[in-house]
């Protein structure tokens, strides 16, 4: 995020749950950085949160997103990603029971604790299937679903059409900054990301 004053500075947190992303992905934690300042950047209700923001990205697999979605969602399956929001309430512990090592993407301009959005938690095997599917690049969708899940950490949902077509099109812009193509095929109207 930018170092001007007055704007939003962030730290984002990478914690690797499934040790098959980095040999799958090389540079994917600074990949899922680069996609989550990319998303406070580009959604503009970011800086109103406040002047430092925190928020931790978790490459798992699909055992812990599965559970994660049954215990805190009554959905007894993997999924793509999943948004754990602290603005909305407690949050899930770190699924290690460890706190993950921080790695800012700026260096705080602000001083005082950074406000932590919460965590999004990506399921690798889930993710790999779709990209596969979809004939997409395995790093495009992981940043797509990084945005996805840090959209929704900042308050964006998709409940309904509207929800979802603003969603969208905010999705579709944050990933044009980062060199992505619309991961919808032109229509701002596509399937939702996480079912």
């Amino acid at each position: 995020m930018s170092e001007d004053p007055g704007s939003t500075s962030a730290e984002i947190a990478t914690l690797v749950e499934d040790r098959a992303w980095p040999r799958r992905l090389p540079g994917c934690r600074r990949l899922a950085r680069r996609a989550a300042a990319a998303a406070l950047e580009g959604a503009p209700e970011a800086a109103a949160l406040g002047p430092r923001l925190a928020l931790t990205v978790v490459l798992a697999d699909d055992r812990l997103t599965r559970r994660l979605n049954r215990d805190f969602r009554g959905r007894d399956r993997a999924t793509n990603v999943l948004a754990f929001a602290d603005l909305e309430g407690p949050r899930p512990p770190s699924p290690a029971g460890t706190a993950p090592a921080v790695t800012p993407t700026v260096t705080p301009a602000v001083p005082g604790p950074a406000l932590h959005l919460g965590n999004v938690v990506l399921a690798r095997e889930t993710l790999e299937r779709e990209a596969r599917d979809q004939g997409k690049r395995l790093a495009d969708h992981l940043a797509h679903l990084v945005v996805h899940g840090v959209l929704h950490l900042i308050g964006y949902d998709h409940q309904d059409a509207a929800q979802r077509a603003r969603m969208e099109a905010r999705e579709i812009v944050i990933l044009a900054a980062l060199g992505i193509a619309d991961p919808y095929g032109g229509s701002a109207a596509g399937a939702e990301a996480a079912p």
